[in-house]
């Protein structure tokens, strides 16, 4: 049988009659085969790295590089290291010879004085074995491809439940707050109106791209905050911390939303005097965000829904920056503190 495509085979000896000896095992039937010829491993590293051939036929004993020597050359090179190889030796046949080139690689061997008809039977299963790979490493190239989309839109849908973690009950209280804030101090309910109004506009608009420079997140935290002041009118210990001069770098839009929704939603208790202090600041290359709350007692349930809100931080947090970020929960004595690191875009 033939292949549609041409097979480039790459042979490699020290002995010109050998590598003819090779090339007429297949003179007799159209192979629809091209033979490279190397004289030693050597050459035929360099000619491997440039033809990409579809299989090597390596002899053993060679001067300068010998096969065991240009198998794991071959190896530890991405673009050679999927080419199967045959050893074709007539000195080295011991067992233990052979399972050394083996283990070094060799997806086969033959003995000389060659059969053609072993060789060419050999060659043809090796290259049947290497037109499989591919095809399988195609597939898993477009199923990859096919992931990343499916993961590029797993990270739009969580953006989309980032923007509603700001819940209806947050604007329904914000704004019964300002409604009642009207008749005491009509100037301060319109400052916190326009508060709103910029954490809206951040929400719908802002988080639909792919970055935004720091400061633009950090004001959305800002904003956030100072609503949730608002809300709570001074019955819970809130301190945002914000390091001064922040470097002017960029990072995906509303990587805090959840941390910040947990600790407004779950770390505020009924008889204990409640506080959440967030610290934002630069080190290095990178952005730190830190919140800490009390632990008060709460039902399984809170805890719960609290501990799926990290869940799906931490997936889009994988989606986005893989294992170069770092998201440490602790709860020690009574505080629950959540720190995360991102490097600048």
């Amino acid at each position: 049988m033939t292949f549609k495509e041409e097979k480039k085979i790459l042979i490699v000896d020290d002995q010109p009659e050998n590598l003819q000896a090779i090339v007429n095992c297949f003179s007799d039937k159209d192979y629809n085969y091209k033979f490279l010829k190397a004289p030693n491993g050597e050459i035929a590293y360099r000619l491997a790295l440039s033809k990409l051939p579809d299989l090597i036929i390596t002899d053993w004993d060679m001067p300068q590089m010998n096969g065991v020597e240009l198998i794991s050359a071959l190896k530890k090179e991405m673009l050679t290291s999927d080419i199967p190889v045959i050893m074709c030796t007539g000195v080295m046949t011991t067992t233990e010879n052979l399972n050394t080139a083996l283990q070094a690689g060799a997806a086969d061997y033959v003995r000389k004085p060659i059969d053609p008809l072993e060789l060419t039977a050999r060659v043809y299963s090796m290259l049947c074995l290497s037109d499989s790979y591919r095809q399988i490493k195609q597939q898993k190239a477009e199923i990859d491809e096919e992931k990343n989309k499916v993961e590029a839109l797993f990270v739009q849908s969580e953006l989309a439940y980032l923007r509603s973690q700001v819940s209806p009950h947050f604007l329904m209280n914000t704004l019964n707050n300002i409604h009642a804030l009207i008749d005491v101090d009509a100037e301060e309910a319109k400052g916190y109106i326009i508060i709103l109004s910029k954490l809206m506009r951040h929400l719908l608009y802002e988080s639909e791209r792919e970055t935004n420079s720091i400061q633009i997140e950090v004001d959305f935290v800002r904003n956030y905050v100072e609503l949730m002041r608002l809300r709570f009118e001074g019955k819970v210990d809130i301190q945002l911390n914000i390091q001064e001069a922040l470097p002017a770098c960029s990072i995906p839009p509303l990587l805090f939303t959840s941390l910040l929704e947990n600790a407004f939603k779950h770390g505020i208790g009924i008889d204990k005097t409640s506080f959440i202090h967030i610290d934002i600041k630069a080190e290095e290359n990178n952005f730190l965000f830190e919140i800490k709350n009390l632990i008060p007692d709460q039902s399984t349930s809170a805890n719960k829904q609290a501990g799926i809100g990290i869940v799906n931080t931490r997936k889009r947090l994988d989606l986005l920056y893989r294992d170069k970020y770092e998201l440490k929960i602790t709860e020690r004595d009574n505080v629950y503190t959540a720190r995360l690191k991102v490097p600048f875009i």
